[in-house]
């Protein structure tokens, strides 16, 4: 019952220096993240296989399955085309998409926040977590669609409060065209949809018989089944063992009766909180304040905290029991804003109480809270992951014409992507290797082969679980079959070995 108007939460309203330190975080947290698009680190092995796709391919190519097993939204990846078509194969142009929806998203989650509980401080406190959350600002540098997902969960939410508060054509025309659109934007866009577009199709047509909006739903209908049927049902991802394999812990198991079946909920619970405040212990501050959140509502018959909340995460939950759509780690990212809002609430909540029970100041609790917020994202800040583009200009200035440079198999897809812009590897040898992650044995004989003077450039070279490096691996089997290690140059995550062949 999204319809239904909150309680006001009142002694904040007039609280001139809390709304002025939540404005503060909130503006560090815009200014972190302006810092970490400022620095532009390197794409690493996820975003050059979908960058690599993006660029070599036209428009209609990315109409078809991408290569290196990439499933993206098809308008995603047409709206990225059309960026680099208009200011270059440059990384911040394929990240300037993601960048803008998460600024975005803390515009839209204030807005709907500031509708959903009537409370400016509930949607500051609620902005000023956002902003300072690592996860979305880490996927605000990224050439991933999941900071797209956050920013169309929230403005769909804006949306559909709106016209839940005043239903005019030009609104209904407009909330039209926001969820058309947002199907072809974000595949969790059937899931928001179905959780407040279908509550709003519901309640304007059934209590206030106002039948127009069934068109709503008839042109999202029309939208979403040729997207369905030409670019998911089908997609020879749905069949690769490797993805089937990779998401298999994110369904969710059929058997009540099993262990697995609850641990698949204390995983997804966990992920949540983890996403909000990093670490085992910091997590259980959100968790906390939710639930005091949840209580509140009940009590208050505040439902439509509970509905945002309940709803789309159980459409997911439904969708991942049938195997559709996996529900777990950064597919669930675009939940975050609305586990933030109930936290925020619950946050006011208790601090309302411990001001009348105790005459603690409210600021003092919020700011101890926030600092530990503030804490948690700066300890991973600012993020990097593999500099995988220094290596690459590293052996672009060194290596001479008559060496030659061996690409390790996971680095291949971001050094194409740099290599197109580089014109120092034109015309010089250059040995893709093959992709034996797992067997790196197998790795010897094909760099021995080459013979004379190389340059090895390897990158994500570790384990699933980082206990062994394969790096290290080839570079002892080499030494020890007596090749020589001339020079070796380090980056965060890469690193650009020469070596003499015998």
């Amino acid at each position: 019952m999204i319809h239904l108007t909150p309680e006001i939460l009142k002694g904040f309203s007039n609280n001139l220096l809390l709304k002025r330190v939540l404005w503060g975080f909130i503006f560090v947290g815009i200014s972190a993240a302006f810092l970490q698009a400022g620095l532009n680190r390197s794409l690493w092995l996820d975003e050059g296989k979908l960058a690599t796709n993006i660029i070599t391919r036209d428009f209609l190519g990315l109409l078809e399955p991408l290569d290196s097993n990439q499933v993206a939204p098809i308008g995603f990846l047409l709206l990225q085309k059309l960026l680099t078509n208009l200011f270059g194969n440059k990384d911040f142009v394929l990240r300037f998409l993601p960048f803008l929806a998460f600024l975005l998203t803390l515009l839209y989650a204030f807005k709907s926040s500031r509708l959903l509980f009537k409370s400016v401080t509930v949607s500051l406190l609620a902005t000023a977590i956002l902003s300072l959350n690592y996860k979305l600002l880490y996927y605000s540098w990224e050439v991933k669609q999941y900071s797209l997902d956050v920013f169309i969960c929230v403005l769909l939410l804006y949306y559909s409060l709106s016209i839940l508060n005043t239903s005019t054509t030009k609104k209904l025309i407009v909330y039209t065209i926001m969820g058309v659109l947002s199907i072809w934007l974000s595949n969790i866009s059937v899931i928001v949809l179905s959780a407040f577009g279908g509550y709003v199709i519901y309640f304007l047509a059934v209590r206030k018989n106002n039948f127009k909006v069934l068109l709503v739903g008839v042109f999202w209908v029309v939208s979403f089944f040729p997207y369905y049927f030409l670019f998911i049902k089908g997609h020879p991802i749905n069949k690769e063992p490797t993805m089937l394999n990779f998401w298999e812990y994110g369904f969710l198991p059929l058997d009540p009766f099993s262990l697995e079946f609850y641990s698949y909920f204390a995983h997804i619970a966990k992920d949540i909180c983890y996403f909000i405040m990093e670490g085992y212990v910091f997590m259980m501050i959100p968790a906390i304040f939710i639930c005091i959140a949840l209580v509140k509502c009940i009590r208050t018959r505040f439902y439509p905290l509970l509905y945002i909340l309940i709803v789309p995460a159980l459409i997911h939950l439904i969708l991942s029991g049938l195997h559709l759509y996996p529900m777990r780690d950064r597919l669930i990212l675009y939940l975050l804003p609305l586990f933030v809002f109930s936290m925020s609430y619950g946050m006011l909540i208790t601090t309302r109480y411990l001001f009348k029970k105790y005459t603690l100041n409210p600021v003092i609790i919020i700011v101890l809270v926030m600092g530990m917020i503030f804490f948690s994202f700066f300890k991973k800040y600012p993020f990097h992951v593999e500099e995988v583009r220094d290596s690459i200009e590293y052996i672009a200035k060194e290596i001479q014409p008559s060496e030659t440079l061996y690409v390790y198999g996971s680095a291949i897809d971001v050094f194409n992507f740099y290599s197109y812009q580089n014109p120092a590897f034109e015309n010089k040898n250059i040995v893709r290797g093959t992709y034996y992650k797992a067997t790196p044995y197998k790795y010897i004989p094909e760099i021995e082969s080459i013979k004379g003077t190389i340059w090895i450039l390897f990158a994500h070279s570790f384990s699933e679980d980082k206990s062994f490096d394969e790096k290290d691996y080839i570079l002892e089997k080499l030494t020890a079959r007596g090749h020589t290690i001339i020079f070796e140059k380090k980056y965060d995550g890469s690193e650009a070995v020469k070596v003499q062949l015998n």
